[in-house]
C-alpha cells in the first residue's frame, strides 16, 4: 500500500477540475446518492476493456457497497472527455484508521477503508481508465482533493508499485510512504503447474494438513 500524506485537505461533493490541453479531462466527484448512475456508468465503461481485474470491477463495487455502504462515506470519481464518461474510481473515507496510536482522517482509491478487523484486504486495485490516461485522471484527482481541504492520508490499498510509479505523481518524495502488502502469487503457482498449498511456509503446509 502506497499512502500519501497530505494536512489540512478537505472534499467538496459533486466537485470537478480539468485537466490542461486541448483533449481535456473532466472530473466530477459523485456522492453515493447517485450510486446507481454512477455503477451504471462502471458498467458500460467496462465493457470497453477486454480484461478488467476483479477488484475494479462493477460487480465487485457493488457487492462491496452493499457490506460496507453504510459505514464509510464513499463518493464516485468519474472522469469525462467531450462530456463522455471515459474513467471511474470509487473514493471512500476510511472508519477507524489510526497512524500508529494516533487516529487520522484517510482517504481511498478503491474498496478500501474499512476497520482492520473487518477489512477485505483489497488486491490487485487499478482505475477503471485507458493507460494512456491513468497519469493525467490520477494527477487532476490529486489537484481536486487538494483544492478542498479536510484529510490525512490518501492511501493506494492494493495498487502495485510500478503502476504508481508509472504515473509520475506531482508530489514532494517526503509526502509519500510504501507500505509493504503480503500477497499470494497464483500466477507462479499456476506457471510452475504446482499444488496452491506448496507456496505455502512449511508452519502453515503442517497447520493445514
Amino acid at each position: 500500500m502506497t499512502t500519501i500524506n497530505c494536512p489540512d485537505q478537505d472534499i467538496n461533493q459533486n466537485s470537478e477540475t480539468r485537466t490542461s490541453g486541448s483533449d481535456t479531462l473532466t472530473l466530477h466527484i459523485r456522492d453515493k446518492g447517485q450510486t446507481q448512475d454512477c455503477l451504471q456508468i462502471w458498467q458500460n465503461l467496462e465493457a470497453q476493456f477486454e480484461a478488467v481485474p476483479l477488484m475494479c470491477s462493477a460487480v465487485w463495487t457493488s457487492t462491496w457497497i452493499e457490506q460496507y455502504g453504510d459505514l464509510l462515506p464513499y463518493s464516485f470519481v468519474v472522469a469525462s472527455r467531450n462530456k463522455t464518461p471515459c474513467g471511474i474510481c470509487l473514493l471512500t473515507e476510511g472508519v477507524e484508521q489510526f497512524d500508529g496510536p494516533l487516529p487520522i482522517k484517510t482517504l481511498h482509491l478503491g474498496t478500501a477503508g474499512e476497520p482492520a478487523a473487518d477489512s477485505v484486504c483489497v488486491e490487485y486495485n487499478s482505475l477503471l481508465i485507458q493507460p494512456a490516461d491513468q497519469s493525467a485522471f490520477i494527477n487532476a484527482l490529486l489537484q481536486l482533493l487538494t483544492d478542498h481541504p479536510n484529510w490525512d492520508s490518501l492511501s493506494f490499498d492494493g495498487f502495485a508499485s510500478d503502476e504508481l510509479e508509472s504515473w509520475n505523481l506531482a508530489l514532494p518524495e517526503t509526502s509519500v510512504r510504501k507500505i509493504e502488502s503480503r500477497y499470494f502469487d497464483l500466477k507462479l503457482i499456476r506457471e510452475e503447474e504446482r499444488e496452491v498449498i506448496s507456496g505455502f511456509g512449511y508452519s502453515t503446509r503442517k497447520n493445514l494438513r
